[in-house]
């Protein structure tokens, strides 16, 4: 049975020494962008700033949009998705000083 084209890729990118590489023809496949120079660059500082796995995520919740021909579009577009799965992993600071405080002010109240 054939795995499907995202969990190939998803198998190569995760294993790879160089998942740079492994992430351009992702996007390749995905978008039929042409490879170039200029993709290799946006991919390496997507991956440096967010991961491979956020940067792979992030293509695959873009996968939608069409006319992707543009190289800035399509880094605005991946860097965007990979900021919001970002900023849905990671609790909020202030929700966590507010936490704190209740419990802080649950234990003064206790006292």
């Amino acid at each position: 049975m054939e795995e499907n084209l995202s969990g190939i890729f998803y198998k190569q990118i995760m294993e790879s020494e160089n998942p740079i590489s492994n992430l351009v023809l992702f996007i390749r496949k995905v978008f039929d962008y042409p490879v170039d120079n200029r993709l290799f660059g946006i991919v390496g500082k997507l991956n440096k700033l967010y991961g491979r796995e956020l940067v792979f995520f992030a293509v695959l919740d873009a996968s939608n949009f069409d006319d992707m021909n543009n190289i800035q579009k399509l880094y605005n577009v991946i860097s965007f998705y990979c900021k919001k799965r970002l900023e849905n992993n990671i609790p909020p600071v202030v929700k966590s000083l507010e936490n704190l405080a209740k419990e802080n002010i649950g234990y003064i109240n206790d006292r």
